[in-house]
């Protein structure tokens, strides 16, 4: 009798330890290396913005007490630096409705920059699902600003989203 009162007290904490640790969660999928061939723009000299990424899928689960303010999304450049002649842009689209909850809202297209800006705001609890074509869908896209600017070589961006109230 007393083993099975432990048991059940047992398996009550961990469910309890289980739910408190996965209640606010942040993922990007796909956050593998972009790469981009820009002979394309260069060649064409007018096209000046490009999508380079369209394959990222953000989601998150996050949890708010009604009296609580929203929770938002940031992103910033963590490090390296963007190549001169050209501007970084970021923008998600709408959570997709696989989502449950009041998921957040995107703020529209963002210029990269070291400082965090808001990608996605007004976050009540809910949660986005998990995995690719669920959450909101991240478009990364460069803006060719000076053409003769423009150096050949790597150049490695880190970003930085954050989850916070």
């Amino acid at each position: 009798m007393d083993t099975k009162k432990y048991l059940l007290a047992l398996i009550v904490i961990t469910l309890i330890f289980r739910v408190g640790w996965a209640q606010n969660s942040l993922l990007v999928t796909n956050r593998n290396t972009t790469t981009f061939d820009m002979s394309s723009i260069i060649a064409a000299g007018m096209h000046t913005e490009m999508v380079v990424d369209n394959t990222q899928w953000m989601n998150y689960s996050f949890t708010v007490s009604p009296s609580d303010p929203p929770g938002m999304i940031t992103v910033s450049i963590a490090s390296g630096e963007i190549p001169p002649g050209m501007e970084i842009y970021i923008q998600a689209g709408y959570e997709n409705g696989f989502g449950h909850g009041k998921t957040g809202k995107p703020t529209g297209k963002i210029k990269l920059d070291h400082i965090p800006n808001v990608l996605i705001n007004d976050i009540g609890t809910s949660s986005t699902g998990n995995g690719k074509h669920k959450g909101h869908q991240i478009n990364i896209s460069i803006m060719i600003t000076n053409f003769a600017l423009l150096q050949p070589g790597d150049y490695t961006l880190n970003l930085q989203y954050t989850l916070k109230q």
